[in-house]
């Protein structure tokens, strides 16, 4: 009585005063320490119990394999496993359902498969052990294919089934078979369940489908934090960021306090709206608010810093981070870059993420520098050399003509790297040489890149053909923004330049009449 109360040390006291502690009462013990969270004690107290000479049954094995799982510990789990075959118990249904539940949590998930494969009876509890572990260890794959395996062997899916299920759907973006996931659980009555329409609000966010996701999360008959960062998170991620905070107000008239999930998502929408007091007044809310953990030592002042890692820290601590960087993105793009160094500078590990943000800051405001301070630190500290890290070395190369290094620089991410040029890159290298009068060489990239030159290419391209006085390449360049957009005014201008330029004067009469006909400003 005092265990499932939660008295536990009502319990305890009883227990101790016990004349004979029998198995039943260690049982009751240990069994009430597990189910309150106490795992640790729960392991201590199954080694009192041998040392008292006191054999376990079936009944003190599901408990304590369970603390086995949720403390991760599996050379216990191992040893407990055998003991249960030198005993004799393997065959019991519930002990081998919470074998494979033990090795599952942790991630021992060859040897839960194993041992689910030998199961003399296959349950629905079982085989959504099996699924949830490999749900946990991010094996979509293996969840679905083990999901169509528990299906053809008659069991139908459950709250929990349907609940990796569409996690998995929503890792492998796979939206159709999602959908039709979706059908079933309405079918069933499931989706009202908060976990499950949780799961769907999440997948349809996380799939670009924004509207289905409002649907879900509509018809959800509560809704809890979970699920509003989901579609919060999902709108932000699509560029969406009025929808994102407009649900962001739904949801704190909803009466739920945000997450520092919440608060991370909705940092990086007003970072990407370039509202800067708004976004200082969240990341007060989070220090005010007490979500960052970790916040003296995230914060802590440090001179090295060190890369993150996930063993260091779980969800909880990507979640700072990613605070943290959208702080620092949001004073980069509003171009506060004193700010934002200051954030760096008070960050005790940093990841890609933080070393992007702050090189394409300084390389959007030509600070060639500090990009390159930067990047070579990075380069000789750490492994995150990334793509988006030489773009911002590219860009101010360009910017300063500095070929060379430029030109260096691109061979190294090929090369060295082994890094695939975007478009962008391959723009930034034709805008090197185009701002060098190299015109061949950028006409060159041009006709070697794998892509289809964009706008940016050929308005490159059109702005050098003035410049160096390219009247045949300026036709070309032109005719392609034209085509790409038929109502760019400066195009006009900058073509009418280039023929007046070059005294031919009626061409350049005839490009002023054509942006006057299609009824385009003249700047």
């Amino acid at each position: 009585m005092y265990m499932k109360g939660g008295h536990l040390a009502d319990g305890r006291g009883i227990f101790n005063s016990l004349q004979y502690q029998n198995l039943i009462s260690w049982n009751t013990l240990i069994t009430g320490y597990v189910e309150h969270g106490l795992d640790s004690e729960c392991l201590l107290l199954y080694e009192q119990l041998r040392l008292e000479g006191l054999i376990p049954d079936v009944t003190t094995f599901i408990p304590v394999l369970k603390a086995c799982g949720f403390q991760k510990n599996t050379l216990i789990g191992q040893q407990l496993h055998a003991f249960i075959v030198c005993m004799g118990f393997e065959s019991d249904t519930f002990l081998g359902n919470s074998i494979v539940d033990m090795y599952s949590k942790c991630g021992s998930l060859v040897e839960a498969h194993y041992v689910f494969a030998l199961l003399l009876t296959q349950t629905r509890v079982s085989w959504n052990s099996i699924i949830t572990g490999f749900s946990e260890y991010g094996l979509s794959e293996d969840v679905l294919r083990l999901a169509r395996e528990m299906n053809d062997a008659c069991f139908s899916s459950d709250i929990t089934t349907y609940v990796c299920i569409i996690k998995a759907c929503r890792s492998l973006k796979l939206i159709v078979d999602g959908q039709k996931y979706h059908k079933e659980i309405i079918v069933k009555g499931l989706e009202g369940h908060l976990y499950v329409g949780s799961a769907l609000v999440d997948m349809y966010a996380n799939c670009g489908l924004p509207v289905e996701a409002q649907m879900v999360l509509n018809g959800l008959p509560g809704r809890n934090v979970v699920t509003w960062t989901s579609l919060i998170t999902g709108y932000m991620e699509l560029g969406l960021d009025l929808d994102a905070l407009e649900c962001f107000g739904r949801m704190l008239a909803d009466h739920i306090s945000p997450s520092i999930i919440t608060y991370a998502s909705i940092l990086r929408v007003y970072s990407n709206l370039l509202v800067l007091s708004k976004g200082e007044e969240v990341y007060s809310r989070i220090i005010k608010e007490g979500l960052l953990s970790s916040c003296e030592g995230c914060l802590g002042k440090c001179e090295n810093k060190l890369p993150c890692r996930q063993s260091q820290a779980g969800e909880l601590e990507d979640a700072e981070f990613f605070v943290m960087n959208s702080l620092i993105d949001m004073y980069c793009k509003c171009g506060n870059m004193l700010d934002a160094h200051n954030v760096f500078g008070r960050m005790d590990a940093v990841d890609p993420v933080t070393w992007n943000a702050l090189l394409i800051g300084y390389a959007r405001q030509g600070n060639t520098e500090n990009v390159l301070h930067i990047f070579n630190e990075v380069q000789e500290t750490s492994e995150y050399l990334n793509e988006v890290m030489f773009l911002a070395v590219l860009t101010v190369c360009s910017h300063d003509g500095l070929i060379i290094l430029g030109k260096e620089c691109f061979q190294m991410m090929i090369k060295e790297y082994c890094f695939f040029p975007t478009l962008e890159h391959l723009n930034c290298l034709t805008d090197l040489f185009s701002r060098a009068g190299q015109l061949e060489a950028a006409v060159a990239i041009l006709e070697s890149m794998p892509y289809e030159p964009d706008l940016v290419t050929w308005s490159t391209l059109l702005g050098a053909s003035r410049i160096f006085a390219d009247v045949h390449l300026g036709k070309q360049s032109f005719e392609w923004v034209a085509r790409l957009d038929r109502g760019n005014a400066a195009a006009f201008i900058v073509m009418s330049n280039i023929y007046a330029e070059a005294d031919m004067w009626e061409d350049a009469e005839r490009i002023d009449s054509e942006r006057h006909m299609l009824d385009v400003s003249h700047y």
